[in-house]
């Protein structure tokens, strides 16, 4: 599923000529991508929902890495995530909070998830090197598409991080520029 939120280029289109790919179109921008990232997670058919933002990018085995740590994870794990690099002008930066404390395998119930949060002044994972469960995802009540123009994202990841634990596979699988 392909999320137009009102742009301006003719991403839709270029979207539309590949085989399988369904696009959704909103004529009114949302704050943040929140409105049209609901709108893909209530128009999917899966039990798994992964993100990419239009100005970020996927490896060619992020899918696979991802599907790999879904079949592996306990039935209570609810989001699933990969590391990735930020790329700024001139640089790159690897931002993973988890390469950084040694590369290790996660398993993390909540509070865990809150103490690597604290232990490393950012959020342990980072949209568009996630998947989560669907039904998840709908119970902790999607993206605050009405209440936050920032930050919602960070917002559902703690919501949803309540109702199970997130795996993470620290192996660079993303890019956010």
């Amino acid at each position: 599923i392909v999320v137009d939120d009102a742009s301006s280029d003719d991403g839709a289109q270029i979207a539309r000529s590949y085989p399988g790919v369904r696009v959704m179109t909103r004529d009114k921008p949302g704050p943040g991508g929140y409105a049209a990232r609901n709108l893909g997670i209530r128009s999917a058919a899966s039990d798994f929902v992964a993100f990419l933002d239009a100005d970020d990018e996927w490896d060619d085995n992020h899918l696979e890495t991802l599907s790999r740590l879904i079949e592996t994870a306990p039935q209570d794990a609810v989001m699933f995530a990969t590391g990735y690099d930020e790329i700024h002008p001139g640089s790159r930066v690897i931002e993973d909070v988890y390469r950084r404390s040694g590369g290790k395998e996660a398993l993390l119930a909540f509070p865990d998830f809150v103490r690597a949060w604290l232990d490393h002044g950012e959020c342990p994972v980072w949209t568009s090197a996630i998947a989560a469960r669907r039904g998840a995802l709908l119970e902790a009540g999607l993206f605050p598409d009405q209440r936050c123009r920032r930050g919602g994202d960070k917002d559902l990841w703690l919501r949803l991080a309540k109702q199970g634990r997130v795996a993470i596979k620290p192996v660079r699988t993303a890019v956010y520029f």
